[in-house]
């Protein structure tokens, strides 16, 4: 099983603990893909909305996973924290993925 990943990321710079994060979650991905995918396609999007003043911002976090010819899914979710936006968006992800393959 093969995930290519592409990362894209505005206005906030991801630190390699959250890289290390990211990794973890993608590697409980992989072991759900492989029983049913031959490659898949990961892009991660990080994105920090617009900051108020009184307010740290939003940020953002939308994944697309591409089942090569098979099924597109993406999935987005906001919070005030990096970690727990990711975590949420990994969580529908998974979610959606074991819908799809059931």
């Amino acid at each position: 099983m093969q995930i290519k990943i592409s990362y894209l990321s505005r206005n906030i710079k991801p630190t390699p603990l959250f890289i290390n994060f990211v990794n973890e979650k993608i590697a409980k991905l992989q072991k759900i893909l492989e029983k049913h995918f031959d490659e898949a396609v990961l892009e991660l999007e990080l994105f920090k909305l617009k900051e108020l003043k009184s307010d740290k911002g939003t940020i953002k976090v939308k994944i697309i996973l591409d089942l090569k010819r098979k099924k597109l899914l993406s999935v987005e979710a906001e919070s005030r924290s990096l970690t727990v936006a990711t975590n949420k968006a990994f969580k529908e992800l998974t979610r959606q993925l074991e819908k799809y393959i059931v």
